[in-house]
């Protein structure tokens, strides 16, 4: 007999929680979630994984934190290189971007061995 309905998937969501907030929390969640367009558990489960980071970014001593926040320059810049290429761009100004505090000698170097032009803030390919 074949089985009907949706597939399984890896890691269900079957564990149910009750929170009550304020009238301006609950306010704030629901602007949130209209911008990004995503439900309220997706944003508390969102909330949950940043609470888990900044424990594990605290833990680190300070070259640790360094290389974590050059890794996480590196991953978003060769996103943001990735998503500027596929609309014909070649160049982009990394500077009023978040990660851009993170971007040092080092994330540099890394693109620059990958044949991409730092000028100031701005990387080209």
């Amino acid at each position: 007999m074949v089985k009907l309905g949706r597939p399984k998937i890896d890691h269900p969501k079957d564990i149910r929680f009750s929170i009550r907030l304020d009238k301006t929390t609950a306010d704030s969640l629901a602007e949130y979630c209209a911008d990004l367009s995503i439900t309220k558990g997706e944003a508390i489960r969102r909330g949950i994984q940043l609470i888990n980071v900044k424990r594990r970014f605290c833990a680190m001593d300070a070259y640790e934190a360094r290389k974590a926040s050059e890794k996480g320059a590196i991953s978003s810049i060769e996103e943001l290189i990735h998503m500027a290429t596929d609309k014909g761009i070649t160049s982009i100004d990394l500077e009023g971007y978040d990660f851009w505090d993170a971007v040092n000698e080092d994330v540099e170097n890394y693109f620059r061995d990958k044949n991409y032009r730092f000028i100031g803030s701005r990387i080209s390919w």
